[in-house]
């Protein structure tokens, strides 16, 4: 279901995969995020976005999700920070 690759090996004109920045204004209800989870491909172009975007699965209920997310990255050589995402969900609480 997932696969992650650098944004260095994307290659744009082989792919049917958005950048996140075109579409990260979509995802600010459940509805919208769900519309893009299910039909499109994200490019993630900075550690930031992948962060925000692992947020906002966690802020409408896709836990599973950005564990998958998070699991596939502690695997791949993209480290993320762990401490921002667990902090910026529980202030959202």
């Amino acid at each position: 279901m997932l696969d992650l690759i650098s944004f260095e090996e994307f290659n744009p004109e082989l792919s049917e995969a958005v950048p996140y920045s075109d579409i990260k204004e979509f995802l600010n209800s459940k509805e919208g995020l769900e519309n893009v989870l299910f039909n499109t491909k994200i490019v993630f172009e900075s550690q930031q976005e992948l962060e925000d975007f692992i947020n906002k699965l966690l802020k409408f209920g896709y836990e599973a999700m950005a564990m998958d997310y998070i699991e596939k990255l502690y695997d791949s050589e993209i480290k993320l920070d762990l401490s921002t995402l667990l902090k910026d969900e529980n202030t959202s609480k």
